[in-house]
């Protein structure tokens, strides 16, 4: 048996050999290129799972101070002006459930600024077990996500023209 020359094929052995070369060459570019962009893709990734986790914990932050800015009930301290008796307790009972029922609305708000509150309640107050209050404000706070109102109440006595 008969070997064949490789003279014949020394052309076509170049040319396939210098193809390997070139497709060795050419995996190995390829390779470096999708190692960069995939080092590029975990960088970015990265920092965006840092950045998501600095904004979840500010948004439970927000969440918790949101809870306690927010108005959540209304508590209501009467008081009688210095030169007047007390108020007879079922009076001040009435008048503390309109108040409450004017500053319904804060229920929820945030409480950011109690002053906007102020002119929900009413100056006068009018029959109530048949008189007539004037309700002044003197404080107003929140305390716990409470608010605290503060009034003066004493009966109301219409100038005659």
């Amino acid at each position: 048996m008969r070997v064949p020359q490789l003279r014949r094929a020394a052309e076509w052995l170049q040319g396939f050999g210098l193809f390997l070369a070139g497709m060795v060459v050419g995996a190995a570019v390829f390779n470096a290129v999708l190692h960069h962009n995939f080092d590029l893709v975990v960088e970015m990734n990265s920092a965006l799972e840092s950045e998501l986790r600095d904004l979840k914990d500010k948004l439970d932050k927000e969440r918790k101070t949101n809870k306690q800015t927010a108005v959540s009930s209304v508590v209501i301290h009467i008081q009688s002006p210095d030169n007047h008796d007390p108020l007879v307790p079922s009076v001040e009972s009435v008048l503390k459930e309109r108040i409450r029922k004017d500053l319904k609305t804060a229920i929820g708000k945030p409480a950011v600024y109690p002053d906007l509150y102020e002119g929900l309640i009413q100056d006068i107050y009018y029959d109530v077990q048949d008189k007539d209050y004037a309700v002044k404000l003197r404080y107003i706070a929140v305390i716990y996500s409470e608010l605290n109102v503060w009034v003066t109440a004493d009966p109301f006595v219409r100038s005659s023209p």
